[in-house]
Parts: structure tokens; C-alpha cells; sequence
């Protein structure tokens, strides 16, 4: 050691400790970066991912089949809600399977390699396409489809005493409390 406090290669010696006493970043899968990255945004996947990730970061264990019990019964305009989001969803898995068996179906009278190809498009698309005409008959468009679950995710935090974390949107510019004009 030097007169000028440096270890090895010129670097300080409380940088050094710090380095050597910094546990290693880990990766624990491909979207640990980008709930990382979501904790700053605020689309409904990262608003999502960010209670998810608050949940696991607390050590609670997922959501029970009697939790979303306790809650639609705590709650029962959003439990409702939330009933009625899982029957959307069972009504665009069954069409969607109408459909791809259809094409299925086809192709095996047929024999026509074009019948798979729209098959596989038809699994991907008609779900998408045929959520508006479920959400319109279940009179689903009238609410926020997205909001059951952020409440019941929301909902299994403060049960267990932990604050859910705010939102980006909800962040103040002033102590006023209104927000600013720029957000």
C-alpha cells in the first residue's frame, strides 16, 4: 500500500471494500430487467408486474383460491368483476378452440397444408378479435377491464400489512398536492 491509501491497481481502499463487500447482481430470469425497468412506468403490464414483484420481494405466497374468496366478498362490486373477466377470458379460449378445431377439421378432409398454417393464425388472432364482441355482450366495455386484478393484487398486500407502492402517475410535483401539469 501506498502513500496515497490505493490498493492494487490505483483503486481507493474504501472503493475497494465496498466492491468486494457488494453481494453479485443476480439474473433470475429473462424479465428480472424489465420488472425492473417497469417499476418506473405505468401501462397496466408494469403496474402488474410491480405488485407481483412486491409480493414476491415481501415473501408472501401467491394468491389463494380462498383469498380471491375473502376478497369478493370484502369487495363484491370488483369480486363480481372479477368473475365476470374469467368468464370473458373461458369465452375467448372456447371460440378460439371453435375455430382452430374448424380449421383442424379441414385440413384433415382435405388435406390442404394451407388449412394448418391458418389454424396456427387463427390461434393467435381470434382471441384478440373476438374480445370486443364478448366484452360488449357481457357489458364489460363499461369498466376498466384491467382493474379486478390490480385491486385484488392490491387487496392481498394491505391484508398482509404492506402499503401497495405507489404509481408513477402518482407522484407530486408540488406539496399542494395537485399534480403537475407536465405528468
Amino acid at each position: 500500500m501506498g502513500e496515497t491509501g490505493t490498493e492494487g491497481a490505483g483503486q481507493p481502499v474504501a472503493e475497494a471494500a465496498a466492491t468486494a463487500a457488494a453481494p453479485p447482481t443476480q439474473m433470475i430470469g429473462p424479465f428480472k430487467y424489465v420488472s425492473e425497468w417497469a417499476k418506473h412506468h405505468n401501462g397496466i403490464l408494469f403496474r402488474m408486474l410491480r405488485l407481483e414483484n412486491q409480493i414476491k420481494d415481501a415473501g408472501l405466497p401467491s394468491v389463494s383460491k380462498a383469498d380471491i374468496e375473502e376478497f369478493k366478498a370484502e369487495n363484491p362490486v370488483m369480486g363480481a368483476r372479477y368473475d365476470l373477466n374469467k368468464t370473458i377470458l373461458m369465452r375467448q379460449v372456447q371460440v378460439a378452440g371453435l375455430v382452430v378445431s374448424s380449421f383442424v377439421a379441414v385440413f384433415a378432409y382435405t388435406r390442404q397444408p394451407a388449412a394448418l398454417f391458418t389454424a396456427g393464425i387463427a390461434a393467435v388472432t381470434v382471441p384478440a378479435g373476438s374480445k370486443p364482441f364478448i366484452s360488449f355482450y357481457y357489458g364489460s366495455y363499461k369498466y376498466d377491464q384491467t382493474k379486478p386484478n390490480e385491486e385484488l393484487g392490491k387487496w392481498y398486500l394491505r391484508k398482509h400489512g404492506i402499503t401497495p407502492h405507489p404509481y408513477a402517475h402518482q407522484y407530486l410535483a408540488d406539496p399542494s398536492g395537485r399534480a403537475s401539469p407536465e405528468m
